[in-house]
């Protein structure tokens, strides 16, 4: 039974969360330390790459302005005035 079980509808702490991600990826061989902020920043660009358009990814990232997820996904300032 995991440690997270028995504390019953308590949400995960980002550093729980980030021990959880670590932990996961050494099981999986990855030894490069990975962050929640790794998680979030690789779904922008995922989706970015599968043509989801940057508002919708903002939404979803909460940003209150395109140039931030943009910043962190690989899309230049030209293809954001296109936007």
């Amino acid at each position: 039974k995991s440690p997270e079980k028995s504390k019953k509808n308590k949400p995960l702490t980002r550093v729980r969360a980030w021990q959880l991600i670590n932990e996961w990826c050494r099981e999986v061989g990855i030894e490069e330390r990975m962050g929640t902020h790794t998680l979030r920043k690789t779904l922008g660009y995922q989706m970015r790459k599968k043509g989801i358009a940057i508002e919708v990814i903002q939404a979803i990232l909460g940003h209150s302005n395109p140039k931030v997820p943009s910043r962190y996904i690989g899309i230049s300032d030209d293809e954001l005035e296109e936007v």
